[in-house]
């Protein structure tokens, strides 16, 4: 019987640290600022555009938006970093759907998925000394790498030519820099099958504006960035279902085990 309980309370114990696991979070802060045309490049970066570069490609993209920290919410280790040399980007698919009026209210839908959309994080992350703590290019993997599963923008009239902008709904999954996790001290498995984290942003920005063409071939109107309102990046732990089923078989196993030694 005690060698019962003592097993019990210790799987008890497995299966709390590994729902703490479950349970944690990442939470990045993507800050406000002008978008702005970068040097080298001669591109807009820090940035929001929608079929205006190029009316024929009317995939959303995201260039260069400014991220500066990142928290652990539940996480093994608790903290909050900075981030330095940062740049969110990402890409949806091309087919865009709007309903509402253009150039006064409306909404965007994005269809994505796996193999097209993309979004990543690159940056450092260093501590509230600006001493290094993560430098992504140490293993090449950015801090988040993954593809959007949606992508939704409402917008809504300011002045003539100049529209206020939300990402009011977006999703995806992705994979993390090893030694992020580490930080924060959740496991890295460089050979799992399925994407570790599902997140999501949301986001306001305000863009010029063009009116659709007579075509319909650009849904809504193009739109481009001119100023990042700043949001909120989260990121929540997805363990395989193997481990999951591996914990509970563990225990139950345990639990037989004590039963019959309890009988004899």
């Amino acid at each position: 019987m005690r060698r019962l309980l003592v097993g019990l309370v210790l799987g008890l114990a497995v299966m709390i640290a590994a729902t703490g696991a479950l349970a944690a979070s990442l939470t990045f802060q993507i800050a406000n600022g002008n978008s702005v045309v970068d040097p080298g490049t001669g591109g807009l970066i820090n940035a929001v555009e929608y079929a205006w570069s190029n009316p024929l490609d009317t995939r959303l993209y995201g260039v260069g938006i400014n991220v500066t920290s990142v928290s652990g919410v539940g996480t093994p280790v608790a903290g909050t970093y900075n981030i330095v040399n940062s740049a969110l980007d990402f890409m949806t698919d091309a087919p865009v759907t709007f309903t509402g009026t253009p150039g006064i209210s409306g909404q965007f839908d994005w269809a994505t998925g796996l193999g097209v959309s993309q979004i990543a994080l690159y940056g450092d992350i260093v501590d509230g000394l600006g001493n290094p703590l993560v430098n992504w290019l140490d293993t090449g993997i950015p801090l988040l790498a993954g593809y959007l599963t949606s992508m939704t923008i409402t917008e809504s009239y300011v002045v003539p030519g100049s529209l206020a902008y939300m990402v009011s709904y977006s999703a995806f999954m992705d994979n993390k820099n090893p030694d992020m996790l580490a930080l924060f001290g959740l496991p890295y498995d460089p050979f799992a099958v399925d994407l570790q984290f599902s997140g999501s942003f949301a986001m306001t920005f305000f863009a010029n504006d063009m009116p659709p063409p007579p075509d319909g071939s650009i849904p809504g109107g193009a739109f481009q960035s001119t100023y990042i309102g700043g949001g909120t990046l989260t990121n929540v732990y997805l363990p395989e279902a193997g481990t999951m089923m591996l914990l509970g078989s563990g225990l139950i196993g345990l639990a037989a085990w004590g039963r019959k030694k309890f009988r004899k």
